[in-house]
């Protein structure tokens, strides 16, 4: 028998299909499937291979499962390809609109359609077998539709608002943590705002504003929330002072911790990134549904994302109400800004919400504003003065209070924008300063608690 459906798919959801959905599924064993965790090699074992009834692509290693449809797609676009999304967005669904690829949502969708085709596949092998006996292929037949997975094999946990989730393996920590949904009766009437900050390369001070601006909104007597999401290098616990922090991977395994995150000490509460490195990804999917569950919480979510662009920073740019796009002096951070507006264009990224910042900004500074409009064809840019030492030293000391009650430049610059930012209606409300509890805070240059590994 030939094998007529290729399955795209990562190293990690191989070595354990429950993070799929296809438990106790021995994906490698499948005659009737060929599988493949690199795009290079996808591409050309599809450019030169015969008719395929069926090719799916869930992700790989080394691109996103979206770029890699496209490809395919591109390569032949007679060819039909389906890609499986767990968590689509709505930028996602028009990509596959537009480049023409077939898209297949959610795991209760992907279990059916595999259970369908293993099952066909099964036919066609008995049928095959025309030298055995009727009463032997019979028996085989029925031994294979036994071993045939359904969708009531997988065992269905929950149907709310975000769709089916699926119990997985108790073995599997990954599978636990991507079976896991925030549960529906943790929600409530959102009401709160998101202002995310983005960039197009690092180092241009996405971590310094958001950590400060969270501050400076907790500081007006708003609620409020910082976010880490640059899930490989965040560290906006450490830029406020606060070691224990509760991660992004709790909050989606127990939604119930939400009760733990709390602003406290005149600083606004944090939402760290995982303590696994390795573990970032899983959690990329579920960032619509932590950002909605702290809406619902909080009167301002602040995202910090990573310099890396990927489904993470589509799925905060459509929940965000403000995003800031922070860029600094370096050339190379306006090529990485225009090439960040390109790709937002081709993927149906809305980019009304989007207001660019210029960091660093000084007398002597090499670029201005104006500088940067010109070069991204006369898009309004704002500035953020150049603070000096004095930003990272106090955020460095873990003494962001004192950076904002600080008459720094940068400061300035930030509280200049805070009343734009905030939505009527909660400019509308009369906020009092929320009290900060009295402590006595010195700063000592050079000494500085360090983190625990």
């Amino acid at each position: 028998m030939g094998k007529k459906t290729m399955l795209c798919v990562d190293t990690e959801s191989l070595r354990y299909p429950e993070l799929i959905g296809l438990n106790d599924e021995d994906i490698d064993s499948q005659e009737w499937l060929e599988t493949y965790s690199s795009a290079h090699e996808a591409r050309r074992a599809l450019s030169g291979a015969g008719q395929k009834d069926n090719v799916w692509v869930v992700s790989c290693d080394d691109m996103e499962g979206i770029n890699l449809a496209a490809a395919l797609k591109r390569d032949d676009p007679s060819r039909s390809i389906e890609l499986v999304s767990f968590g689509g967005t709505g930028s996602e669904v028009g990509r596959c609109q537009a480049a023409g690829i077939n898209l297949i949502r959610g795991k209760a969708e992907f279990v059916k359609r595999y259970s369908e085709q293993k099952n066909e596949q099964a036919f066609s092998a008995v049928r095959e077998k025309v030298s055995s006996p009727v009463e032997s292929g019979d028996k085989e037949l029925s031994s294979l539709r036994a071993a045939e997975p359904s969708v009531s094999d997988f065992e269905e946990v929950s149907q709310g608002e975000y769709g089916n989730s699926f119990e997985p393996k108790p073995e599997s920590a990954s599978a636990k943590i991507l079976g896991a949904a925030v549960s529906r009766n943790e929600k409530s009437t959102q009401s709160g705002c998101v202002v995310s900050v983005l960039s197009g390369n690092g180092g241009v001070g996405k971590s310094t504003v958001a950590a400060c601006l969270a501050v400076l909104f907790q500081e007006k007597g708003l609620k409020t929330v910082l976010v880490d999401l640059d899930l490989q290098f965040g560290d906006a616990g450490f830029l406020l002072g606060l070691d224990d922090v509760v991660g992004i991977d709790e909050l989606v395994r127990q939604p119930e911790r939400i009760n733990q995150v709390k602003p406290a000490g005149g600083l606004p509460a944090v939402v760290g990134i995982p303590d696994k490195l390795e573990e970032s990804e899983a959690f990329v999917s579920y960032t619509s549904e932590v950002l909605s569950l702290l809406k619902s919480r909080f009167d301002a979510v602040v995202v910090n994302t990573g310099s890396f662009w990927s489904d993470c920073h589509i799925q905060v740019s459509e929940a965000s109400d403000q995003v800031l796009f922070i860029l600094d002096q370096r050339p190379s951070s306006v090529r990485s800004c225009s090439r960040a507006l390109d790709l937002c264009a081709r993927c149906g990224i809305a980019v009304q919400p989007f207001r660019f910042l210029l960091n660093l900004c000084s007398k002597h500074a090499l670029l201005t504003s104006l500088d940067v409009s010109c070069a991204l064809h006369g898009i309004q840019v704002g500035e953020l003065k150049d603070g000096g030492r004095e930003v990272g030293e106090l955020l460095g000391a873990g003494l962001p209070l004192e950076l904002v009650s600080s008459k720094n430049p940068f400061i300035e610059s930030l509280k200049e924008l805070v009343p734009q930012l905030v939505p009527e209606r909660l400019r509308s409300q009369e906020l009092q300063k929320a009290p900060v509890e009295s402590e006595k805070r010195t700063f000592f240059p050079g000494i500085r608690k360090r983190r625990t590994a």
